[in-house]
């Protein structure tokens, strides 16, 4: 079974050729709209989420929060934009997204990129959670 990749991008030519890349490899749904981005991230059992930013922008980090917020298993999220400053590394860090590209980019990186989360995700997903009060471990 391939995963799953959702990619947002409010600009339809932002990964243009890279798209056909990801879906050989992948099984990759692209929206283009915040709206269209909550319903398919609710609906969809995605295993990483690839969100390329215009700015970033207050729209694009209120998506990405709330996207975080709902996000149950903790899935990375990989960030591509070619705005490049330590103010912007430290918001999607304190948002938790730990996975940033600067564009331009080669695709071997972004392979990369989604390789190292993957392994990364599934590896922290096997680990065993204590939740508060029970004394039972559970998977998360």
């Amino acid at each position: 079974m391939r995963e799953k990749i959702l990619v947002i991008q409010t600009d339809p030519r932002a990964l243009a050729g890279r798209d056909r890349s990801l879906i050989r490899k992948y099984d990759v749904v692209v929206v283009h709209s915040n709206g269209e981005a909550l319903e398919t991230y609710r609906t969809g059992r995605h295993t990483v989420i690839v969100f390329v930013m215009e700015g970033p922008n207050d729209r694009e980090l209120s998506l990405l929060r709330e996207i975080k917020a709902q996000d149950d298993l903790d899935r990375p999220i990989i960030i591509i934009t070619d705005h490049n400053s330590l103010e912007i590394e430290r918001e999607i860090a304190a948002i938790g997204v730990f996975y940033h590209l600067l564009s331009p980019y080669e695709q071997n990186d972004l392979d990369d990129l989604i390789a190292a989360a993957l392994r990364s995700w599934s590896k922290k997903s096997l680990v065993p959670k204590v939740l508060p009060g029970k004394g039972q471990a559970v998977k998360k």
